[in-house]
Formats: C-alpha cells, structure tokens, sequence
C-alpha cells in the first residue's frame, strides 16, 4: 500500500495529518512586518492594497469597490498542488483555543504536547532525535509534484510510488546545523547522492534534505526531484500563508500532466445519457441536453481555470472557510468570474428591511448573464415543448428584460407586523415600468406552456381536463397572456372566499412609482380548526398582500402583510436600513464585494417563537455569511459563522435531547423573566487562555456617497 511505501512518506502524512486536523492563526505579536516581496503578499500588506487598487465601476448600478490582494506564487513546471500552514505554534494554539471553547479537550490537556510527542516518535523511526531543528513560528508548506508515467495507459489510476515520490516539504528551520545534527545516522555530504543529507527507510526508500537558505527542502525517492522542484520551493519559502490552512491545486498543471485521465472523465460524462432515458427518445434527448450542458461547464472550468485554492481561517471570533478561483484573462470563465469586479452590494442591501434575518444581495454585470441564456433556454424549450414562434417571443422577452437590469438585486425574508415571514425582492434597471411589462408577458408565456405540458401528461394519463376545468385554464392563460388578473378574480374570487380566502386586486400610480397589488384577507374560522391553521396563521397572518411595483431605476416585489408598503419603498430606492443593522453591519463588514448571503439564526428563531417548542433561543446579534468577493487575479467566496453561535448552537443541540442540559433563559436586565421552560443556549466556557488571533483584513469601506447608480436610458 502506498503508506507502507516509505517511511519517510508516512511521516511526511503524519505531520501534514495533524496541520489538516487543527487550524490556527498567528498571534499579533508573531505576525511579521508586512513586507512586499516577490511570491508572497501578507494580511497587512493586502489591507494597503486594498486602498490603493481600487477597479473601476463595472457598469450600470455599480459603484467602484477596493479590491484585495491575492496571493502572488507563481506555479507551472508540474506543480499540482500545494499545503502552507501559518506556523507549528499558530496551529496549536488555535487548537487549544478553539477545544477549549467547544469542551473538545479535558482541562490542563495539551494538544501541542500530544501533536510533538507523537511527531517525534515517528520521526525517531527515521532517525531524526528530535524537533527542536524546526521553526515553529514560520510557514511550513507541503507540495505535490505531479510527473505521471508516460507509458501509462489513457485513464489508468496513479501509480502509488509515483505519488509517494513527487510529495515533497517546504520547512522553515533554526539553522542547517540544528537540523543536521538531529539526524546522526543520515548520509551527508558525498554519500548523501549529491544532497546535503540523506536517510534511508528500514524497507530501502531514501529521504533527502536540502537547503535554501531557511528552509529544508524534503524530497523523497527520486534524488533528482530536488532540481525540478527548487525554483517553486524558493517561491513558496516566501509566502506567508493568508490563512491557518491555504490549500492551492494548480488546474493549469493538472490539465497538461493529467490530460489523458481528464479526456476520460469527460468522455465517461459525455456517455451518461445514453443509460438514463429509460427507452424514452424524449427524455433521452432531454437527459443529453443536460448532462451536455454540465459537461460543458466542467469542460469550461478545466479549460479556463488556473487555479483553485481553499483557506481556512480561525480566530476567537470567528470560524472562516474559503474559496478562490483564477481564470485565464478574457476567456469565457474569466468574463463570468469577473462580473463582479469592482461592485458592492451596500447600497442594495440597504433598501431591505433592517429587521431582515435572511438575505441575499448581489452586483454583478448583467452583460455576463446575457452570454450564458442559450443553453438554459434551449432546455426551457425542450421541457415545455414550445413551437418555433413561443420560444423565440419567450427568448427575446427574456434577453431584453436581462439587458435592461443593471446587475444589483437583492432579497430578504424578515418579520413583517403579526405574520413571522414577509419576502421582499428588489432589483435595478434602466427601466421599471418596461420591466415590468416584459415580465408580466414571460409569466403568461410560460404559465401557458406549463399548462399544455399539464394537459398533454393527463390526456397520456387517460385523465382528459373536465369541460369547467378547461374553462377556467383558459380563462388563467388568456388573462394572463393580457397582463389582467380581475377575470380570473371574478371567476375564482366567489369559490376561494365560500373557503375563508377573500381575494381583492387594485393598482396605484404614486408619482413615479406604479403598483399593482393583491390583497388576502383570511378568515380562519372557515377553514378545519387545528395545528395547522394556528401555524397559518403565525406565519402569515390573517391578512396579506403579494405587490410588485416599478420605478424608475427599481423594481420591488413583496408578500406579506405590509407588502405595498415594502414593494412601494424598494421600487422608490428607499431605504429599509438592512446595511446599517448592527447584527448585519458586524457580519458583513469584512465582506464588501459582489454577492453577500446573510442568515441571523437567532432573529428567525425569534420570528417563529410561537412555533418552536420549547422557545429556545440563540443570540440575535450573530450571524452567518456566505460572501463572494473579487479579488485582483480570483474571484472566491467565503463562509463565516461566529464561534460563539457554533458554540451556543452545538449546546442546544445537545441539551434537553441528551446531553447536559440547557440553562434556563435568565432575566434581561430591567426586563421581564422568561415564559416558564424558555430555554436558551448555555454560555460558551472560556477559553484556556486569553490568547487574541490575527483575523483577515476587513474590507475598507466603499466610498462616501457610493451606491448603485443607473444607467442612463
């Protein structure tokens, strides 16, 4: 097996093992000067050049944001992949501290004890004393270089020796002497086969060691490996890590040293279709279209990425997993990664309602999304069976409503008065009223195909409409072919109130901003009393609305209870006030690019509090983020989740179902005493020590007055 290969590839796993296993972050009193050098670009350095690299606005709606630094490390020359950790003792004492606050570790135990006492002993197996020769307050990086056999045959799996032999380290010492005289029983200088040292595995395999400058280049079986790879070693000795873990895999080396097993993949894709139809020449050809367009796309990002790299940050406030993707410049990929570049989503973020617990905003050019309609299209037109002439009319209508968007949209889900959940959706364009228009004609267009593709499957099904069915779907198409919704009203209207459900549409023009609305009212005592209509009620409340209006630059769609009020105030640009929120402030301010997800768990517990028995609560003023940024070379996204709510969140979890039971809710202070069983998460321990990490840059803020801007008509 390929971990019985070689000793020293087992120890090369063991250390790489136990980096992966913890993450960690340096102590502000280690972090180093920030210093611009060739190869490497630290936190610090980055936040100056996010001051100064600020990009141009990317269109209609956007406003120019700073954009951060990547890390500059060149790869090629069959580089594959790459491991950087910030340094041993960063590592542990995140470990420690993060164990700590979870209760992962018995107190006074030591992580980093166990971690050198279980490297040493492997180390000892290869004749290395010890592991007082490594620098535990620098960067160690672990690297991959990928040489296959070329007399492999197309699509074989790795050889395991081949694998073995290309891992090599990257390791910061305190001196060349330190480290040689930790391994007494190596090979040095002439027997060393032209290395400054080398050892031999017990099974015959042979470790070497060379220096440069620092640093130990470990390379394994192959004695010339070190030559091919000393140029990257150099690069990689530079950098310091902008994260605990920066995980970086080469696309661009991986397509030429992998060419035959990736042609393939693609191959054993590309005939994915053929075993799915089930004997239907329909759904085969659908299933075709599909898996094409997925191969497509993987074929795209192969062709077109460079390189994708993963990074996970820690601190004693934040957990932090993130991805970056490079792409060749002006390639098909690299245009739709670069959609975002130099926006920012504060402005449409802001005209949301401050009390919003869910939320997604974006900026982005819209011309990108225009080039990518084709595909999806024509698979629209094979699901609904469309004609020649509805496609084209539902294809145009579609591309014109996308070129008059100028990028910026955003949507929230908040409290709206008694009801637990109002939905509103805000989007720019240069146009709202002609937006609106082409929308309302693409959804009586496609509720039209919907219905055919309906009536079709139920006449294959032996089950014809009924003759007052067929009336009423042709009265919904051809209303809303016209854009009305009073005749379906007036046909349906009597039905839904004999249930409780009263239905009443008007329009209203207020200055530049038009509306139309359909209020619900509903009267719950004619429907089945139980659970379910008391839940209906909590959610929704017993009256509600759905409205869509159109200004000049906005359109706003909302439902619930105060939904013209809401749709009125986005389609005007008026803000809700969600940027300025204190909870969405703290947790977006790191994260001013192209499209940020906000989830508040504890403002929807809230909201539903009389849905969740017991009423357990989690911290209102902690949130989680998924946000995507475009950096200077990548465009990456970030999930972030404040320990402290991981820590709350694991309590309850594991309290009145099992476990140690959760805390009762103490009284706020000056306020009133919790209802009777309100049960709310425990604090989390401290921390074994007051240890404070480094925590990426935040991003600087976007200029005075900046904001979506229209473009001009």
């Amino acid at each position: 097996m390929f971990k019985n290969r070689m000793l020293a590839t087992v120890t090369a796993s063991a250390m790489a093992g136990a980096l992966i296993m913890s993450v960690g972050c340096k102590k502000k009193e280690e972090a180093p000067k920030a210093t611009a050098q060739a190869g490497a670009v630290a936190p610090a350095e980055a936040a100056k050049a996010d001051d100064k690299a600020a990009a141009p606005a990317a269109g209609a709606g956007a406003v120019a944001a700073p954009v951060a630094a990547d890390v500059e490390l060149a790869a090629g020359d069959g580089i594959a992949l790459w491991l950087s950790v910030k340094s041993f003792n960063a590592l542990f004492d995140a470990a420690e501290m993060l164990a700590g606050k979870f209760g992962a570790t018995q107190p006074g135990a030591s992580l980093r004890g166990q971690a050198i006492g279980a490297a040493t002993a492997v180390l000892a197996q290869g004749g290395i004393s010890n592991l007082d020769w490594l620098d535990k307050t620098k960067a160690l990086h672990i690297a991959y270089h990928d040489q296959p056999n070329p007399a492999a045959p197309a699509g074989s799996p790795p050889n395991p020796a081949d694998v073995a032999s290309g891992i090599f380290m990257v390791l910061p010492v305190a001196s060349k002497d330190a480290t040689l005289a930790a391994m007494p029983a190596a090979a040095k200088d002439a027997a060393a086969e032209g290395h400054a040292a080398m050892i031999t595995a017990p099974k015959g395999e042979k470790l070497y060691i060379d220096f440069l400058g620092s640093h130990a280049v470990v390379t394994m079986m192959d004695k010339d490996r070190f030559a091919k790879v000393k140029g990257f070693a150099e690069r990689i000795a530079k950098v310091d890590p902008p994260s605990a873990l920066y995980l970086g895999v080469s696309i661009e080396d991986l397509s030429k040293t992998r060419a035959k097993e990736i042609e393939a993949a693609m191959g054993m894709i590309d005939a994915l279709g053929s075993k799915m139809d089930g004997g239907d020449p329909a759904k085969a050809k659908m299933n075709a279209q599909v898996l094409g367009m997925y191969s497509k796309m993987v074929k795209t990002y192969i062709t077109d990425m460079t390189r994708f790299e993963l990074l996970v940050h820690a601190d004693t406030d934040v957990a932090r997993v993130e991805f970056r993707l490079q792409a060749k410049e002006g390639s098909k990929l690299g245009k739709q990664l670069a959609a975002g570049r130099g926006r920012t989503t504060r402005e449409i973020a802001n005209l949301l309602p401050s009390n919003s617990y869910v939320s997604i905003v974006a900026s982005s050019d819209p011309a990108a999304a225009v080039e990518q309609m084709d595909e999806p299209l024509n698979m629209l037109k094979e699901m609904f069976k469309m004609d020649a002439a509805t496609f084209d009319a539902l294809a145009k209508d579609m591309k014109d409503l996308a070129k008059m968007q100028d990028g910026t949209s955003g949507f929230a889900v908040y409290a709206d008065g008694p009801a637990a959940l109002g939905m509103l959706m805000v989007g720019g364009t240069t146009d709202g009223e002609a937006s609106m228009r082409v929308g309302k004609r693409m959804v009586g267009a496609l509720v039209s195909a919907v219905l055919a593709v309906a009536r079709a499957e139920q006449a294959a099904k032996g089950k014809p409409e009924s003759a007052e069915e067929a009336e009423i779907l042709k009265l919904v198409e051809s209303s809303l072919k016209e854009g009305k919704v009073d005749p379906i009203l007036a046909k349906v209207g009597p039905l839904a109130e004999a249930k409780g459900i009263k239905l009443t549409a008007a329009t209203s023009k207020d200055g530049d901003i038009a509306c139309d609305v359909l209020d619900i009212a509903i009267d719950y005592s004619k429907m089945p009393q139980g659970k379910d209509s008391e839940q209906a009620k909590a959610v929704i409340g017993d009256k509600t609305a759905v409205a869509m209006c159109a200004g000049k630059t906005k359109i706003g769609f909302a439902a619930g209870p105060g939904a013209l009020e809401k749709a009125k105030a986005g389609a005007a640009g008026r803000a809700g006030g969600l940027a300025d929120a204190p909870a969405y402030k703290n947790a977006t301010e790191r994260h001013n690019g192209a499209a940020v997800v906000y989830v508040n768990p504890g403002a929807a517990i809230a909201a539903f509090k009389a849905l969740v028995p017991p009423a357990i609560t989690l911290p209102g003023d902690k949130a989680i983020v998924l946000a995507c940024v475009n950096r200077t070379q990548s465009f990456g996204c970030a999930l972030e989740a404040p320990v402290d709510l991981i820590v709350a969140a694991k309590a309850l979890a594991s309290g009145p179902r099992g476990g140690a039971p959760a805390e009762m809710a103490p009284p706020a202070a000056g306020g009133e005493a919790p209802e009777e069983g309100a049960i709310k998460a425990p604090e989390p321990p401290p921390a074994p020590a007051p240890v404070k990490f480094e925590r990426p840059a935040p991003a600087p803020a976007a200029p005075a007055g900046g904001g979506a801007r229209p473009a001009p008509k």
